[in-house]
């Protein structure tokens, strides 16, 4: 069985509802050994490669934790505990846009797809995949297309 990981910050009914009745222990330097990881929450900050490592062997061990995550490394930790099987635990509504619509959204203002992929923090290989998913999602056969009809079906802003 492997930990949740919430991302913080978390308002106050949020963390009620994560930590219940749980220990709560500061960073990877606790002593998981010497109590059962159900009844306990590890809180911690990753910031670096090294920190990064901890806190997925933490998850892996089976003890939830909480995370103040640098915006460096959101995206690769985010990757790892979802390739490790591990949940990411969520309080609030999940964003629940097809994972292809940044793409879209940013080749719509006129970014190129390189660039779209930049800014979703895709390789270009998983960027045409995406577009591939979009453009058979969407029932068109080209990207153009495919960027036409997603501005087409978004809802409009007042």
């Amino acid at each position: 069985m492997s930990g949740r990981v919430a991302f913080a910050p978390l308002d106050r009914g949020a963390l009620r509802s994560f930590v219940g009745d749980r220990i709560v222990w500061d960073g990877p330097g606790a002593d998981l050994d010497a109590t059962s990881p159900t009844e306990v929450v590890v809180v911690g900050i990753v910031d670096d490669d090294i920190s990064m490592g901890d806190a997925l062997e933490i998850a892996l061990s089976g003890v939830d934790q909480i995370l103040t995550v640098s915006p460096t490394h959101a995206d690769a930790l985010r990757d790892d505990l979802r390739r490790g099987g591990i949940e990411v635990w969520c309080a609030g509504p999940v964003d629940d846009r097809p994972e292809w619509a940044s793409l879209l959204d940013a080749m719509a203002t006129g970014a190129s797809l390189l660039e779209a992929a930049r800014r979703a923090n895709l390789s270009q290989r998983s960027a045409y995949r995406k577009l591939a998913e979009a453009r058979h999602a969407l029932g068109v056969e080209s990207n153009t297309a495919a960027i036409v009809e997603w501005v087409r079906v978004q809802p409009r802003s007042a």
